[in-house]
Protein backbone atom coordinates (compact mmCIF):
# COMPACT_ATOMS: atom_id res chain seq x y z
CA UNK A 1 0.00 0.00 0.00
CA UNK A 2 1.46 3.40 -0.94
CA UNK A 3 2.77 5.23 2.13
CA UNK A 4 3.30 8.98 2.02
CA UNK A 5 6.66 9.60 3.65
CA UNK A 6 9.48 11.97 2.79
CA UNK A 7 12.05 9.21 2.23
CA UNK A 8 9.82 6.99 0.08
CA UNK A 9 11.65 5.36 -2.82
CA UNK A 10 8.69 6.32 -5.01
CA UNK A 11 8.83 10.07 -5.67
CA UNK A 12 5.05 10.22 -6.13
CA UNK A 13 4.59 9.55 -2.42
CA UNK A 14 7.67 11.41 -1.20
CA UNK A 15 6.42 14.57 -2.95
CA UNK A 16 3.18 14.52 -0.91
CA UNK A 17 5.09 14.76 2.37
CA UNK A 18 4.64 17.88 4.51
CA UNK A 19 8.42 18.30 4.30
CA UNK A 20 8.35 18.95 0.54
CA UNK A 21 9.33 22.46 -0.46
CA UNK A 22 6.21 24.28 -1.62
CA UNK A 23 6.11 28.05 -1.85
CA UNK A 24 2.78 29.60 -0.93
CA UNK A 25 1.25 32.33 1.18
CA UNK A 26 -0.87 31.55 4.21
CA UNK A 27 -2.83 34.46 5.65
CA UNK A 28 -0.29 36.90 4.27
CA UNK A 29 2.79 34.98 5.47
CA UNK A 30 5.25 33.49 2.97
CA UNK A 31 5.72 29.75 3.54
CA UNK A 32 8.06 27.17 2.02
CA UNK A 33 6.39 23.98 3.29
CA UNK A 34 3.31 22.73 5.05
CA UNK A 35 5.61 21.35 7.77
CA UNK A 36 7.06 24.79 8.44
CA UNK A 37 3.59 26.18 9.09
CA UNK A 38 2.59 23.21 11.24
CA UNK A 39 5.68 23.58 13.41
CA UNK A 40 5.13 27.35 13.61
CA UNK A 41 1.74 26.72 15.21
CA UNK A 42 3.58 25.55 18.34
CA UNK A 43 5.18 28.97 18.80
CA UNK A 44 3.25 31.96 20.19
CA UNK A 45 5.82 34.53 18.96
CA UNK A 46 4.55 35.94 15.65
CA UNK A 47 7.97 36.93 14.29
CA UNK A 48 9.48 33.54 15.10
CA UNK A 49 6.49 31.92 13.38
CA UNK A 50 7.32 33.82 10.17
CA UNK A 51 10.89 32.49 10.29
CA UNK A 52 9.69 28.92 10.87
CA UNK A 53 7.28 29.15 7.94
CA UNK A 54 10.23 29.72 5.60
CA UNK A 55 11.72 26.33 6.52
CA UNK A 56 11.25 23.04 4.69
CA UNK A 57 12.54 19.50 4.95
CA UNK A 58 14.08 18.15 8.14
CA UNK A 59 14.94 21.68 9.26
CA UNK A 60 11.23 22.55 9.33
CA UNK A 61 10.42 19.30 11.11
CA UNK A 62 12.95 19.98 13.86
CA UNK A 63 12.10 23.67 14.29
CA UNK A 64 9.16 23.10 16.62
CA UNK A 65 10.60 20.36 18.80
CA UNK A 66 11.50 22.67 21.71
CA UNK A 67 7.94 23.91 22.30
CA UNK A 68 5.91 22.16 25.01
CA UNK A 69 2.47 22.84 23.55
CA UNK A 70 0.82 19.51 24.61
CA UNK A 71 0.87 20.70 28.23
CA UNK A 72 -2.06 23.10 27.69
CA UNK A 73 -3.02 21.90 24.15
CA UNK A 74 -2.98 25.38 22.66
CA UNK A 75 -1.49 26.29 19.30
CA UNK A 76 -1.11 29.72 17.76
CA UNK A 77 -1.27 31.59 14.51
CA UNK A 78 -0.22 35.24 14.33
CA UNK A 79 -1.61 36.14 17.75
CA UNK A 80 -4.67 33.90 17.56
CA UNK A 81 -4.94 30.98 19.99
CA UNK A 82 -6.42 27.61 18.96
CA UNK A 83 -7.28 24.65 21.16
CA UNK A 84 -6.01 21.41 19.59
CA UNK A 85 -9.00 19.30 18.59
CA UNK A 86 -11.44 22.19 18.25
CA UNK A 87 -13.43 22.81 15.08
CA UNK A 88 -11.59 26.11 14.66
CA UNK A 89 -8.27 24.32 14.72
CA UNK A 90 -9.43 21.72 12.18
CA UNK A 91 -10.60 24.55 9.90
CA UNK A 92 -7.19 26.22 10.28
CA UNK A 93 -5.42 23.01 9.21
CA UNK A 94 -7.69 22.66 6.18
CA UNK A 95 -6.96 26.29 5.31
CA UNK A 96 -3.20 25.63 5.46
CA UNK A 97 -3.46 22.68 3.07
CA UNK A 98 -5.74 24.65 0.74
CA UNK A 99 -3.33 27.59 0.72
CA UNK A 100 -0.48 25.24 -0.24
CA UNK A 101 -2.60 23.72 -3.00
CA UNK A 102 -3.73 27.09 -4.35
CA UNK A 103 -0.29 28.65 -4.08
CA UNK A 104 1.90 25.91 -5.55
CA UNK A 105 0.63 24.37 -8.80
CA UNK A 106 2.98 21.40 -8.42
CA UNK A 107 0.86 20.22 -5.47
CA UNK A 108 -2.11 19.42 -7.75
CA UNK A 109 0.22 17.66 -10.19
CA UNK A 110 1.73 15.62 -7.34
CA UNK A 111 -1.71 14.65 -6.07
CA UNK A 112 -2.94 13.58 -9.53
CA UNK A 113 0.24 11.51 -10.02
CA UNK A 114 -1.05 9.06 -7.41
CA UNK A 115 -4.19 8.39 -9.44
CA UNK A 116 -6.89 7.00 -7.18
CA UNK A 117 -4.65 4.69 -5.16
CA UNK A 118 -5.43 4.09 -1.51
CA UNK A 119 -2.86 6.18 0.37
CA UNK A 120 -1.51 5.70 3.87
CA UNK A 121 0.62 7.86 6.13
CA UNK A 122 2.41 6.38 9.11
CA UNK A 123 3.79 8.66 11.78
CA UNK A 124 5.04 8.18 15.34
CA UNK A 125 2.21 9.83 17.30
CA UNK A 126 -1.40 9.30 16.35
CA UNK A 127 -3.13 10.97 19.31
CA UNK A 128 -4.34 14.49 18.55
CA UNK A 129 -3.00 15.86 21.83
CA UNK A 130 0.51 14.63 21.07
CA UNK A 131 0.89 15.90 17.49
CA UNK A 132 -0.29 18.98 15.61
CA UNK A 133 -1.45 16.75 12.74
CA UNK A 134 -2.42 13.09 13.03
CA UNK A 135 -2.08 10.70 10.13
CA UNK A 136 -5.86 10.73 9.75
CA UNK A 137 -5.90 14.56 9.68
CA UNK A 138 -3.20 14.52 7.05
CA UNK A 139 -4.89 11.91 4.88
CA UNK A 140 -8.29 13.61 5.08
CA UNK A 141 -6.77 16.83 3.74
CA UNK A 142 -4.67 15.09 1.07
CA UNK A 143 -7.62 13.02 -0.16
CA UNK A 144 -9.91 16.05 -0.33
CA UNK A 145 -7.33 18.00 -2.31
CA UNK A 146 -6.60 15.04 -4.58
CA UNK A 147 -10.33 14.77 -5.35
CA UNK A 148 -10.32 18.50 -6.13
CA UNK A 149 -7.27 18.11 -8.39
CA UNK A 150 -9.00 15.31 -10.34
CA UNK A 151 -12.24 17.31 -10.64
CA UNK A 152 -10.35 20.34 -11.92
CA UNK A 153 -8.50 18.20 -14.45
CA UNK A 154 -11.76 16.61 -15.62
CA UNK A 155 -13.37 20.04 -15.93
CA UNK A 156 -10.46 21.22 -18.09
CA UNK A 157 -10.85 18.18 -20.35
CA UNK A 158 -14.60 18.71 -20.58
CA UNK A 159 -14.17 22.40 -21.37
CA UNK A 160 -11.58 21.68 -24.07
CA UNK A 161 -13.87 19.01 -25.60
CA UNK A 162 -16.72 21.52 -25.77
CA UNK A 163 -14.41 24.10 -27.34
CA UNK A 164 -13.25 21.61 -29.98
CA UNK A 165 -16.80 20.54 -30.85
CA UNK A 166 -17.84 24.19 -31.22
CA UNK A 167 -14.93 24.83 -33.58
CA UNK A 168 -15.87 21.81 -35.70
CA UNK A 169 -19.60 22.47 -35.63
Amino acid sequence: MPNIISNSTDPRYARLSNLTKRSFTFRGILCNSIEGVLQALKCADTEHQKEMCLLWGKEAQQSGQTFDWPKDRYLYWQGEKFYRGSEEYEALIEEIFTAAYDGDSSFAEDLRATGHEHLTHTIRNTHQYQTVLTGNDFLANVRALRDRAHREENNRWSASSVDLSNENG
